[in-house]
């Protein structure tokens, strides 16, 4: 080929390459920085953060979360039990069905006939179109699982300190706004339960109950908050809700909150005005309140509060912002509150950080 045109065309290629370089220069986007771990998009440069997701979201992530809290802690608790099992089963140099079968179903308190036809005698409603004798023995093994559960706790709770157990999964916990409303209890305690409750819910008339044996049990340490949160299905728990702010300002809120959970039957205005009454409340400036519906906006307030913190029912408490939500046991109001105590325990002694409080 001539030479002329060998070196023509080598021009032509050498201008191609460096145009097709410059080209692709000038198209390849420029590196995007990394976007911050919070952040769920960006639109046009602003940028929507996991935190108003979870702001968005409010009580339902906070229930989905317990949710998930509880499957793990049942599973845990289950290992936790089994593993304690056989580690005592193998220092008593038994198998682990004998260790259970001692230990646990021997010690187990038995099922009375008696016991059984009282509850039978309670529910018979819910019997369905079962015989006397099949209803009996239905309820005589289901009373028999709760108590060899029961007493399979109550040996696991005594291995844990035995064999050392430490148990890092931790609750959810929610940002408690500092709670106003009705106190028992020093305000400066290294725990706070605030409760959100229903003068007409019999769930949280059984619990106040149990409240007050928590009270004493950490008397100096614990401090209750009380929050309305008067249910749509109960027609009397507004104006119970009302009649108690309005014996609050007479001074008496807790002498009224314990008369209306003792007569849950008896929460329609002219019962409210019976029991301030009864209490030594100011008749007049008493019903004066009740009938004016002056504390109306505080319920109103109290529920919306509660909504966001994820309560749709009633009772609710937070322990430190930590949920417990229904009416449970004493142990479980302790066993949250050991662990609270021990953590400010911690920090306190430099040992840790205080109780961390996940966003909404």
């Amino acid at each position: 080929m001539n030479r002329g045109l060998l070196l023509g065309a080598a021009a032509v290629v050498g201008t191609v390459a460096v145009v097709a370089a410059q080209a692709t220069r000038s198209h390849t986007p420029e590196p995007i920085s990394p976007a911050p771990t919070d952040t769920a998009a960006v639109v046009a440069g602003t940028s929507i953060t996991t935190r108003q997701l979870d702001e968005k979201l409010g009580g339902r992530l906070i229930q989905l979360r317990m949710q998930e809290y509880r499957l793990r802690k049942g599973v845990l608790d289950e290992i936790v039990t089994t593993t304690l099992l056989e580690r005592e089963a193998a220092a008593r140099q038994t198998s682990t069905a004998e260790l259970v079968a001692t230990e646990i179903e021997a010690k187990a308190k038995p099922v009375t006939d008696e016991e059984a036809r009282a509850v039978l005698d309670s529910a018979r409603d819910r019997m369905g179109n079962m015989s006397e004798a099949e209803a009996l023995k239905s309820i005589s093994e289901g009373m028999r699982r709760q108590r060899v559960a029961q007493r399979r706790t109550e040996l696991a709770a005594s291995l844990k300190a035995k064999h050392g157990v430490r148990l890092l999964l931790e609750s959810p916990r929610v940002k408690i706004d500092p709670p106003s409303g009705p106190s028992v209890g020093p305000a400066d305690a290294l725990v706070t339960v605030v409760e959100f409750s229903d003068f007409q819910c019999p769930y949280c008339g059984r619990e106040a109950r149990t409240l007050k044996d928590v009270l004493e049990k950490y008397k100096g340490r614990v401090r209750l908050v009380f929050q309305d949160f008067p249910l749509s299905i109960h027609k009397d728990a507004p104006k119970a809700a009302e009649a108690a702010a309005c014996a609050g300002d007479q001074g008496k809120f807790w002498e009224m909150h314990d008369q209306l959970f003792q007569n849950q039957d008896k929460l329609t205005v002219p019962d409210l005005k019976r029991h301030a009454t009864s209490l030594g409340l100011d008749a007049q400036s008493f019903s004066t309140c009740l009938d004016s519906s002056r504390h109306a906006a505080d319920w109103k307030r109290t529920m919306a509060l509660g909504q966001g913190y994820g309560v749709s029912g009633t009772p609710a408490f937070f322990v430190n912002g930590v949920p417990v939500f229904g009416a449970v046991p004493i142990q479980e109001f302790t066993s949250v509150i050991d662990e609270e105590l021990t953590r400010a325990g911690r920090a306190s002694a430099g040992f840790g950080s205080a109780p961390r409080e996940s966003q909404r």
